[in-house]
């Protein structure tokens, strides 16, 4: 059953009505795919599969079509000093450039990576084939089409990987502890030069994105430009509502998803994400559903979460949520491979998947010393939030 939900993953719920015989069942059973007859995986092979994938080896479109604000770099994976041009030249060249190396580490140990999710996406939402927007690119007559903003840090969460510079509840909790925080900062609608009328993808982020009502002032300027096409995508920490109006806004365009950042289910959510709770994230997940917007999942992978692993994908799974694995490399000592080899081994016991090889099956003196660092920073945030890492996630991580 697994290998179908895999390779029928691509069939959207309209594309499966637009070919659905009077005798088909219905699309929420032929996703559970249990006694569907072969003859609807025929004709959906005919009509509906996939084209070829793009197999270039190094090209990305995040630095020919793609700017992120308020950074104004085209990919927030790039380190801080990097020449955009050389990368540029590289990649059409097929050859790896050292910057882009968070990707093609994920892509060798068989993970998607954003370069070959943006790749497989773009040709569908600007309705442009890849194979096309390389050759413009080539040429040089590629334009900017993809924007991703973070107009705020402002945020109800003290995520444990996270830090003030992305969050203003972060910021408060480090003032409590005699800790000089990121100064909190807002964008205004001025401080957005993209091109509304062309624009074919806009991902928002923060903070928290659904704070923020610069985001929705965007989201009117682009309604202003006729531009109710444009792919909008909002990376949520699950536990804000849009408001009655926001929500209209949000109905007035034709491809919103929500991507719902779950590092864990149950008591190991509330831990990763703390102060926020597991029951609002479900509950707004099904309230997007009910609203016709598309849900994704954002799963963020840690030394503290790693050993959930397995249970938290099931559950993905279980209620057919697409999800982007996200390995943490900052801070480092919170990466999954900072653990020591007996823990690994444990875990590895228990959760033989090829995605975890690379973290799980190797090991050196730096995963012990960051392992050590780590165990210092959760006493420190657990002392700061009043909470227990072991009354939410288990022992194993000690």
């Amino acid at each position: 059953m697994q290998h179908l939900k895999e390779k029928y993953a691509f069939v959207s719920k309209s594309d499966y009505l637009s070919v659905a015989g009077p005798d088909w069942p219905d699309f929420d059973k032929f996703c559970g795919h249990q006694d569907i007859d072969a003859s609807v995986y025929n004709e959906i092979d005919q009509m509906l599969a996939p084209p070829k994938t793009f197999d270039h080896p190094t090209f990305c479109v995040n630095p020919f079509y793609a700017r992120e604000l308020p950074k104004n770099t085209a990919c927030c994976l790039l380190p801080n000093r990097h020449d955009i041009q050389d990368i540029k030249e590289k990649m059409l060249q097929g050859i790896r450039h050292p910057d882009c190396e968070i990707c093609y580490k994920l892509e060798d140990s068989g993970q998607d990576s954003d370069r070959l999710i943006k790749n497989r996406s773009i040709d569908h939402w600007a309705n442009i084939d890849v194979q096309t927007l390389y050759q413009n690119a080539v040429a040089g007559t590629q334009q900017e089409i993809m924007y991703k903003i973070d107009t705020s840090n402002a945020c109800n969460s003290t995520c444990v990987t996270c830090g003030s510079g992305a969050s203003t509840s972060w910021a408060k909790l480090e003032e409590q502890n005699n800790i000089i925080p990121t100064t909190s900062w807002n964008l205004d609608i001025n401080d957005i030069d993209i091109d509304y009328a062309n624009a074919k993808m806009l991902g928002f982020r923060g903070g928290e994105p659904l704070l923020s009502q610069t985001n929705f002032a965007v989201l009117e300027k682009l309604l202003d430009a006729g531009n109710t096409d444009c792919f909008i995508s909002f990376t949520t920490n699950t536990s804000v509502r849009p408001t009655k109006r926001q929500a209209n806004i949000l109905k007035s365009f034709n491809n919103i998803d929500m991507c719902f950042s779950i590092d864990g289910i149950g008591s190991v959510f509330e831990y990763m994400r703390y102060p926020l709770k597991w029951q609002r994230c479900v509950d707004n997940i099904e309230w997007s559903k009910q609203q016709g917007f598309s849900i994704s999942i954002s799963y963020t992978v840690s030394n503290l979460n790693i050993q959930h692993y397995a249970e938290t994908r099931e559950w993905f799974e279980q209620n057919n949520l697409p999800c982007l694995f996200n390995p943490v490399y900052t801070p480092i000592w919170f990466r999954p491979g900072a653990l020591p080899e007996q823990i690994k081994n444990r875990i590895w016991e228990n959760t033989p998947l090829p995605e975890l090889e690379r973290f799980l099956c190797n090991h050196n003196e730096q995963d012990e010393i960051d392992y050590e660092r780590a165990k210092l920073e959760v006493v420190k945030q657990d002392g700061w939030k009043g909470i227990s890492y072991k009354d939410y996630i288990g022992g194993l991580f000690w």
